[in-house]
């Protein structure tokens, strides 16, 4: 068997802003996806391959699939700790771990952990591509383990018993650097429709997230908004093109409020 190769991990402190809070004053699951993204970010340009230096390559980083379990929830003014990591890789494909701690005094709160599957894209023909020479450098240098398969998030399978929520124009406020409608907005618009005039707790505590991208939306896109109605622990949503195909999912299990 193969060693097991801890990779060089970068950990940075993110303060918890009013704009990350939802009505019910807590972080909301978009807000802490754009404080892991950030830090994500700023972990690839240490490692020479942000999405910047991959533009002139006529590369992208997608995300492909994200599972975070959630143990508490923070409040405005907190600072938190997001360690992140590039676990392993095979061809195009990263997977990639997160934590994110509170900073209490002298100790570490455990808020949330999870993995995300990232692709490499080729931005002209919007498929998979092959692997850089200096970017693989990069990953070996970085001792990170290169795997034949990688067990990692899985996708979503859709969901049955869904019905329309309500359609969504893309704007150009909704879309990343690269033209596509931004995985944090696309969460966002995922919850909503699951939360819809209600708190979280209302509905459980939610312990797990789990999202997976299909497909890209443009500027300009009319996207709908398809859920189920909200039965037991376990809530579902998927986005979708004026075609019919899946654009993203969202799972969300929680646990009852009182446990």
């Amino acid at each position: 068997m193969n060693p097991v190769h801890i990779p060089r991990a970068c950990v940075r402190t993110r303060l918890i802003k009013p704009g990350d809070l939802g009505p019910d004053g807590f972080a909301t699951l978009p807000a802490l996806l754009r404080h892991l993204h950030a830090v994500a970010q700023l972990h690839a340009s240490e490692l020479q391959f942000s999405q910047q230096s991959l533009a002139a390559q006529h590369l992208t980083w997608a995300l492909v699939a994200m599972d975070l379990t959630v143990n508490h929830r923070t409040r405005g003014g907190e600072a938190v700790q997001v360690t992140t990591s590039v676990a392993s890789q095979r061809g195009p494909i990263v997977l990639r771990d997160y934590r994110v701690e509170c900073i209490l005094s002298e100790a570490y709160m455990d808020l949330a952990s999870g993995q995300a599957m990232w692709a490499l894209i080729d931005t002209a023909s919007r498929r998979t591509a092959s692997m850089p020479a200096a970017l693989a450098a990069t990953f070996q240098r970085e001792r990170i383990r290169s795997q034949s398969r990688i067990e990692c998030v899985q996708r979503l399978a859709a969901a049955s018993d869904l019905r329309l929520y309500t359609d969504h124009r893309v704007g150009f406020h909704d879309c990343d650097f690269n033209g596509h409608l931004n995985n944090v907005v696309a969460a966002g618009w995922l919850l909503d429709s699951l939360y819809d005039g209600s708190l979280l707790e209302d509905r459980g505590k939610p312990t797990r997230y789990r999202l997976t991208y299909l497909r890209e939306a443009l500027q300009g896109e009319v996207i709908s908004v398809w859920k189920q109605d909200l039965s037991g622990m376990h809530h579902s949503a998927e986005l979708r093109n004026v075609a019919q195909q899946p654009i993203a999912r969202l799972r969300v299990d929680a646990t009852s409020s009182s446990a």
